[in-house]
């Protein structure tokens, strides 16, 4: 009787880390795939920056006849 509840518990042990073993697995998976499609396509969008407006480089003439506006 003994041997049966032994092998039950050691059951119940490998269950739980097997249910461990592939949810790191899935989150290691998750976060490869991450890396690989994602975070390259995030960092040029951090990277892309907006050019200076030509209304704040020219002079005050140019800037009054090309119609720049303030709001």
């Amino acid at each position: 009787m003994q041997l049966k509840e032994d092998i039950k518990g050691a059951m119940l042990i490998f269950a739980m880390a097997s249910f461990f073993a592939i949810g790191s697995a899935w989150v290691q998976l998750w976060d490869c795939t991450w890396r690989i499609a994602v975070a390259p396509i995030r960092a040029e969008a951090y990277r892309a920056t907006i050019p200076q407006s030509a209304c704040l480089s020219r002079s005050w003439w140019w800037w009054r006849e090309s119609g720049c506006r303030l709001a």
